[in-house]
């Protein structure tokens, strides 16, 4: 990861203590991959350092102050794309077509609650993703678990499962190549390097999930450091007590749009499991943003062996959600959604009322279930309901 330092900006917080851009590497790691060849992998982290940023600390620092925006109410964060993307999925439609949708979500939502969107795309570099199990076994034969193109391959047999430090490298160019076509097509600007602190320049908006955030582990550590907006993924497991010792590592000085808290429950937990968490934060007085992932906790694996979501189940976690602060005197500011622009069978229900049997169709993720474009848009329609906005004809 391409973490670098720029020259001081005016009025920043000071450095954390005994923190260093290399601090986390004597923190315990999880969810890493073996690499068969270790100099085979210091070669190609190299290589990678010497590659140029894949994002500016100028852009950074712009989508934090949106994001405070956004946790003050004076904007709504749509985040989305989709679960993992392949090297294949590098073309020019595609990435068109999963930018049209969430520009033309953002358009509903414009609209119908009467609020700027701040737009984070989930692409451009969603080529790993975290495994329960390091291994995955299928009859006698037991190889290396798919972690996403960045690290292996997807088809079962030890050449493709092998980890490949090379893959580091092919997933920079490929996040590049997005990302240039991207700001073509939204006419993004230049910047510069003025700002102050050490930034993650692989990213604008990382975050961690709750398998990886262990205070005394490797990602929290890299985390607490950097100048980047950062979120953290909460599941009903969490406590108050584990959820604010995690905030104030994170962001002791409360600072405006530095930390995003994405709770996803599943819609039969969100009653239960939210409350305490908002109340915790509310006493301390901190004032993250929060964003509702409807996705994550509401995912199933059917007897035939589809994993899958319920739109219903999906729709009932945002609705409750926005309820659920309402009455904890929070702010619901944003939504997170896998989702892409084709007309994917993936999730079950929405207004074509997708079945198990449709699921054989068109289903083509390799790793977790996404919206598909006429799911997302309503969805879109829900949060400008629940906002108290009026729903735009698309």
């Amino acid at each position: 990861m391409a973490t670098r330092k720029s020259r001081p900006e005016i009025g920043a917080v000071r450095e954390a203590a005994n923190w260093s851009p290399s601090s986390w590497q004597s923190r315990p790691h999880e969810q890493q991959p073996v690499y068969p060849d270790a100099a085979e992998l210091e070669r190609a982290l190299k290589q990678l350092h010497e590659l140029p940023p894949l994002v500016t600390s100028w852009e950074i620092l712009s989508l934090k102050n949106l994001l405070a925006d956004a946790a003050e109410g004076r904007r709504f964060l749509l985040q989305g794309g989709d679960c993992a993307e392949s090297f294949d999925d590098c073309t020019s439609p595609l990435i068109s077509n999963r930018l049209k949708v969430m520009l033309q979500m953002s358009l509903v939502l414009v609209h119908g609650m009467k609020l700027p969107i701040v737009r984070v795309g989930r692409f451009a570099g969603q080529y790993a993703k975290p495994r329960s199990t390091d291994n995955e076994t299928r009859g006698d034969i037991s190889l290396p678990s798919y972690r996403g193109d960045l690290v292996n391959a997807p088809a079962f047999d030890a050449a493709s499962r092998r980890p490949d430090p090379q893959r580091l490298i092919k997933g920079h160019a490929h996040s590049a190549m997005t990302m240039n076509f991207v700001r073509a097509l939204i006419d993004g600007g230049f910047a510069d390097l003025r700002q102050w602190g050490w930034f993650n320049l692989s990213t604008h908006f990382p975050w961690i999930g709750m398998r990886t955030a262990a205070l005394d582990g490797a990602h929290v550590e890299y985390f607490r450091g950097i100048r980047n907006p950062i979120a953290v993924k909460i599941g009903p497991s969490v406590t108050p007590d584990q959820l604010m010792r995690l905030v104030d590592v994170l962001d002791p000085d409360d600072e405006p749009g530095r930390l995003t808290l994405i709770h996803r429950m599943g819609a039969a937990k969100v009653e239960s499991a939210l409350p305490p968490l908002l109340a915790a934060i509310k006493a301390a007085g901190r004032k993250p943003l929060f964003c509702c992932d409807p996705m994550h906790g509401n995912t199933e694996t059917l007897g035939n062996g589809f994993k899958t979501r319920r739109f219903q189940n999906i729709r009932d976690e945002l609705d409750r959600a926005f309820d659920i602060h309402a009455a904890a005197g929070t702010r619901l500011g944003g939504v997170h959604l896998e989702l892409t622009g084709e007309n994917v069978t993936e999730c079950m229900g929405g207004a074509r009322d997708i079945t198990e049997t449709d699921l054989t169709r068109a289903y083509k993720s390799t790793v977790d279930p996404r919206l598909n474009y006429e799911q997302s848009l309503e969805l879109a329609m829900l949060i400008v309901r629940k906002r108290g906005g009026v729903p735009v004809a698309v």
